[in-house]
């Protein structure tokens, strides 16, 4: 019995919440597969995020660029009892684009 509390013990310790680190863009919508009969859809959204920040005493400006994001979605009835569905999105994505980096110099870039 110690020996199972011991364990248990171990096993909560090694454990962490696990998370995505705020790299989801869409949200990942499944709600095509509870639609009734055929179904499909396409989504497009365009996102213009305006994130900024400082470096000591530099100022760094916008660094989250631009961008797209795609989905399509598909969903027809096999039979009563199974349906068949395909979902294609862009689910995660991150970017940073420092276009000057103050660390490197004055109007050093970095691509």
């Amino acid at each position: 019995m110690t020996r199972f509390l011991t364990t248990g013990a171990a096993l909560l310790l090694t454990t962490s919440i696990a998370h995505a680190g705020g790299i989801d863009r869409s949200g990942q919508s499944i709600t095509a597969i509870f639609e009734d009969g055929d179904y499909a859809e396409f989504s497009f959204g365009m996102v213009m995020p305006e994130v900024s920040g400082e470096v000591g005493l530099f100022d760094l400006g916008n660094i989250a660029p631009d961008y797209t994001s795609l989905g399509f979605a598909v969903k027809t009835d096999i039979n009563d009892q199974l349906p068949l569905g395909l979902i294609i999105d862009q689910p995660y994505g991150a970017n940073v684009e420092y276009t000057e980096f103050p660390a490197a110099g004055a109007g050093a870039t970095v691509g």
